[in-house]
């Protein structure tokens, strides 16, 4: 992200460099799910695996 940040700083915007922050930023969300689900997924697991339900 940051380097693309830089290479903006470089270029003006145009079309070509609009769709590729466009798909970066959909990329960086897919990933924010991924690691939600992710960190969802272990953490569950982890709860459910150890005493609390017995207690």
């Amino acid at each position: 992200m940051a380097v693309e940040m830089f290479r903006i700083t470089l270029r003006p915007l145009n079309g070509h460099n609009i769709s590729r922050i466009f798909r970066m930023t959909l990329f960086w969300h897919f990933l924010d799910f991924v690691w939600i689900f992710i960190f969802t997924v272990v953490y569950g697991i982890g709860y459910l695996g150890s005493n609390h339900l017995n207690h």
